[in-house]
């Protein structure tokens, strides 16, 4: 009955391995697609508020260096810097839609990392039952041969195609897709850090402003 039944389960059991493998190929790959178009967009957002924060520290630097205050210049410039002022307020204020438009979407993405987590155990676990019974089909066909019952040719065709089947599975693209879907996360984090500091810095030179 071994004999029968052990190159079906074999088939089985790799063809649901490869199943597996690719569909958590998939979702590694859109999840990852998911925190480059987010981190993307953080990066943006983080880079036009800073670059308002400079340009608002720039003027006011230059202004009071330049320009005398009580002159006839200084309502001019002091113009120009409520210009600079409001500019970095919409800045601000587009920064944060972007945050909170990515955070609420991030939210949902964690049932999709927990359940990506599940389906790598349960995969760990179909590559394991793949291998014992690989392994139970190797000894099987040298005991076969061993006893007569097949050729070594015969023998070496049936390895050699356990061996096929192995190396498709170690061959897979899926550590890659799981090593992209890694970096990308640590990307994001990276550039949502980043964007709290541009903020810090922004909050900081406006507090300034309205000292002067």
């Amino acid at each position: 009955e071994l004999i029968a039944t052990l190159p079906a389960r074999c088939d089985a059991a790799f063809s649901a391995a490869h199943s597996k493998m690719e569909q958590i190929r998939i979702t590694a790959a859109d999840t990852a697609a998911h925190y480059k178009r987010a981190t993307a967009k953080v990066v943006a957002s983080a880079n036009g508020l800073e670059d308002a924060a400079e340009h608002l520290q720039r003027n006011r630097a230059v202004v009071f260096e330049v320009i005398p205050r009580g002159s006839k210049g200084a309502r001019r410039a002091a113009e120009d810097l409520m210009q600079c002022r409001s500019a970095l307020l919409s800045a601000t204020q587009a920064n944060g839609l972007v945050l909170n438009g990515w955070s609420a979407t991030s939210s949902t993405m964690q049932p999709v990392i927990e359940a990506f987590n599940a389906e790598l155990i349960e995969l760990r676990a179909a590559l394991r039952q793949s291998n014992e019974l690989l392994q139970q089909r190797c000894d099987l066909l040298h005991l076969q041969r061993f006893s007569g019952r097949l050729g070594n040719g015969d023998v070496e065709q049936h390895l050699q195609q356990c061996q096929e089947e192995l190396a498709r599975l170690e061959a897979d693209d899926l550590e890659r897709a799981c090593q992209e879907l890694v970096a990308a996360r640590r990307n994001y984090k990276l550039a949502m850090k980043s964007n709290l500091l541009a903020i810090k810095r922004a909050s900081e030179y406006l507090q300034q402003d309205e000292r002067v």
